[in-house]
């Protein structure tokens, strides 16, 4: 992986079946399916787009010979013409809107492309002999959202001219990478594996890497959770380990997404197979080396320590659990890093790491006394983060474990410093709390109780200590 990736830089075939040796839709039977059907039915005549003045009698005639050829003649033609016979698919595919043609023109040009990708360097000429952007014709299909089959069809074009050098206006990169979230993030299976892998051509430019950070990780950390097939996995890690050889990236990964890195975690911990466990720890490695900043890159490893990855990594390295090499390479770099990082770890920075990742057990330091009142003050730091983090948890989870345990860590930090009241009110923590003594699960009933009485409690408490200062200080005065 590591190796490879000046070269991927440049130009990179997709893995597994993913390549794009395969039939169209490869990642979507429903898509792979109807292009079988477009295939087998009877070609319209397109003499009727001569008498509209769509093309051509002499586009017509190339047309028309191209596309009653068989696949052998049509891929010799395209060896000799193929700039010409490109330019004459995507100039219907501009002018035309009946959805049969428009099917038929796209599979056309993705049968092309699925047999050979480099074919795309024609399809970029021909858009420049046609002074269209190469991606243009395909846009207006989605833009249309007629036809589930046609949009995904454009989108893998579209997917293709970007790898291929095309470079998308801002508004339609906006366009087509919220429409690839969506899908990702909400769509079925095999649509959410179709935009994945349009998404693995997209980000192999690094110019496209920041661009989609700022609103793709949600999608992706959505996917995560929602699908646990090996290959949904794979492809969603793989995004993510394109996107992490961008240095800006990589800084403000832990910003806001610690807990999709922890997630990552997650899925290393029950990969079974290499292609899945090689991607998980190449990007590890990423973004413990990418991150300029010493800090950012302890940040990163304290999740990932936080995680439990490093008796995952010392099996990888030490038992020969997988047996690739750049997997044995990379796994031992990570875990020397996971293990410098955990030397230099006290008890809240882990318990820090805890919080951000979202992932709550029940560890020692939710339980001690000396912890609280230890450190009970540094849950104020970064303007209160880990307190706005607890609440956050208390109003998001459904996990009802770790429910309970953000709400008995409210309840201590209320206990340990009763001044803190006031700010947890502001951030409706008390409202949260008070929603959770309602709870269907009796230890999040509990620890609700217990923390809505230390809340009281201490606030009578802390009333008291000011009662009697002021005493103190009117009798000094006297």
């Amino acid at each position: 992986t590591r190796r490879a990736v000046t070269k991927l830089e440049m130009s990179y075939t997709l893995p597994a079946k993913f390549a794009e040796g395969e039939a169209a839709g490869a990642a979507g039977s429903t898509v792979l399916d109807k292009a079988h059907a477009i295939r087998s039915r009877p070609i319209k005549p397109w003499d009727s787009y001569v008498k509209t003045k769509n093309i051509s009698p002499e586009e017509c005639a190339l047309v028309t010979r191209y596309s009653q050829q068989s696949p052998e003649e049509r891929s010799a033609n395209l060896d000799a013409h193929g700039v010409e016979v490109f330019r004459v698919l995507l100039k219907l595919l501009s002018t035309v809107t009946m959805l049969d043609t428009v099917q038929v023109l796209l599979t056309l040009l993705d049968d092309a492309l699925v047999e050979s990708p480099a074919r795309v360097k024609d399809v970029l000429e021909a858009a420049k002999c046609a002074n269209i952007p190469a991606w243009a014709p395909f846009m207006k299909v989605l833009e249309r959202k007629e036809d589930v089959y046609a949009m995904h069809q454009a989108s893998r074009m579209v997917a293709r001219t970007v790898l291929g050098g095309a470079v998308l206006d801002k508004r339609e990169f906006k366009f087509y990478t919220h429409w690839l979230r969506e899908n990702v993030q909400r769509g079925p299976q095999d649509v959410r594996e179709l935009s994945l892998a349009a998404l693995q051509k997209v980000l192999q430019k690094p110019e496209n890497r920041l661009a989609f950070f700022s609103d793709g990780l949600e999608a992706f950390k959505a996917a995560l959770s929602a699908d646990t097939r090996v290959q949904s996995q794979y492809m969603i890690v793989f995004c993510l380990w394109l996107m992490s050889f961008d240095e800006v990236v990589c800084a403000r990964f832990c910003q806001n997404n610690g807990p999709l890195l922890a997630d990552v975690a997650v899925v290393l911990r029950g990969a079974r197979k290499e292609k899945l466990a090689r991607i998980c720890v190449a990007f590890f490695r990423n973004m413990l080396e990418k991150p300029v900043d010493f800090k950012v890159r302890m940040e990163h490893a304290t999740v990932l320590v936080t995680a439990k990855l490093i008796p995952i990594l010392d099996a990888m390295v030490n038992q020969n659990v997988f047996a690739d090499e750049e997997l044995q390479e990379d796994a031992k770099a990570v875990l020397t890093k996971l293990e410098d990082c955990y030397e230099h770890m006290s008890t809240f920075d882990e318990y820090a790491s805890e919080v951000k990742s979202g992932a709550l057990e029940w560890s020692p330091s939710h339980r001690s006394n000396r912890f609280w009142k230890e450190n009970v003050q540094r849950l104020n730091e970064n303007n209160y983060e880990l307190v706005r983090l607890l609440v956050t948890i208390l109003e998001t989870s459904t996990d009802p474990e770790v429910l309970a345990i953000a709400t008995h860590d409210c309840g201590e930090y209320l206990r340990c410093y009763p001044r803190g009241k006031s700010v947890f009110e502001r951030m409706n923590g008390k409202i949260q709390i008070m929603k959770l003594m309602e709870h269907e699960n009796s230890t999040v009933r509990y620890e609700a109780l217990l923390a809505t009485q230390k809340m009281m409690t201490q606030n009578w408490e802390y009333l008291g200590e000011k009662v009697k200062k002021a005493a103190e200080s009117d009798g000094r005065t006297a």
